[in-house]
């Protein structure tokens, strides 16, 4: 910690100490979409930066914990194993699969080994679930986050920003607070995260460290978004051909041809990533962009 309290940017996004037991305090300064210049400040108890940067559920990389349940599952596989039914667990990429050998009139003994592998590995993902955000999607058998467990953990930060906005909300539409808090993110610098061990940066982590990339900042700006509009449906939309993330929020106001509509739903699209700015009227634009209309998405609610 002490090359944090070291740390002082003025410039765009930074955190100072003000004492030692004194809260860290945040800044961001941007132009929004009017050409004024903001300027922002958030303080956070040094108590609850500390969990957040050194006891987070984002400090375990996925690789190395998917490694190490494979590794003991294929030991399992070979003690339990018998002359004449065998199970296999074979790795593809950050997949697995299961396979099986046995002899005529086996085929039963084989899928009970098979069961036991399957239960130790759905016991081991279970495990993580309190002290990491991955969980185990049952469909493709990878680790993956959840995004649910990462709004839900930082809901006194997304609070305390809403808080701030909301300062300036009065007067303005939907669509003008929802752009207010999209340049708010875009500004924080892009960073393709490639080189940290957890995917993406947490909301506390990516305001101390002062970058984020498409996952860190989607996930943030669906914090602000399910404290701005509690009664929406939101929804973050995984677009696996793009390697991107972007942002689903229901707005049946909009005109149909800027909306997607999805389980009988009318969403906007958005992305926070930036450099560059968009707002939530580029909804078309960003579909685009993205092939939106025509990839393979995978849409994940995010619940208050």
């Amino acid at each position: 910690m002490k090359l944090l309290r070291a740390l002082v940017i003025t410039t765009t996004v930074g955190i100072s100490s003000l004492a030692k037991a004194d809260p860290y305090v945040f800044h961001q300064q941007w132009i929004d979409h009017s050409g004024s210049p903001r300027t922002f400040s958030l303080s956070i108890s040094e108590d609850r930066v500390r969990q957040a940067l050194t006891e987070g559920r984002d400090l375990h990389n996925y690789e190395d914990i998917f490694r190490e349940i494979i590794a003991q599952a294929r030991i399992m596989a070979s003690e339990l194993s018998t002359s004449t039914a065998q199970a296999k667990v074979t790795r593809q990429g950050m997949s697995y699969s299961i396979d099986y050998r046995y002899r005529q009139g086996h085929g039963g003994e084989a899928k009970a080994i098979g069961g036991k592998i399957q239960k130790f590995i759905d016991g081991a993902y279970d495990d993580l679930r309190s002290v990491t955000y991955y969980r185990q999607d049952l469909e493709t058998h990878t680790l993956i986050i959840d995004y649910n467990d990462i709004v839900g953990d930082f809901n006194d930060v997304f609070a305390s920003v809403d808080s701030f906005f909301r300062q300036s909300d009065i007067g303005k539409t939907d669509a003008e607070k929802i752009n207010d808090r999209l340049v708010f993110l875009q500004s924080i610098p892009y960073d393709d995260m490639l080189k940290s061990d957890f995917d993406l940066n947490t909301p506390i982590r990516m305001l101390a460290e002062n970058k984020g990339d498409c996952e860190s900042k989607q996930v943030f700006m669906a914090g602000l978004l399910r404290k701005l509009f509690p009664q929406k449906n939101i929804q973050l939309v995984t677009l696996p051909a793009k390697e991107h993330i972007v942002l689903a929020i229901e707005m049946p106001e909009m005109p149909v041809a800027d909306t997607f509509i999805h389980g009988g739903r009318r969403y906007a699209i958005l992305d926070a990533t930036g450099p560059a700015t968009s707002r939530i009227e580029d909804s078309l634009e960003i579909r685009v962009k993205n092939d939106f209309d025509y990839g393979k998405q995978r849409w994940i609610e995010i619940n208050e």
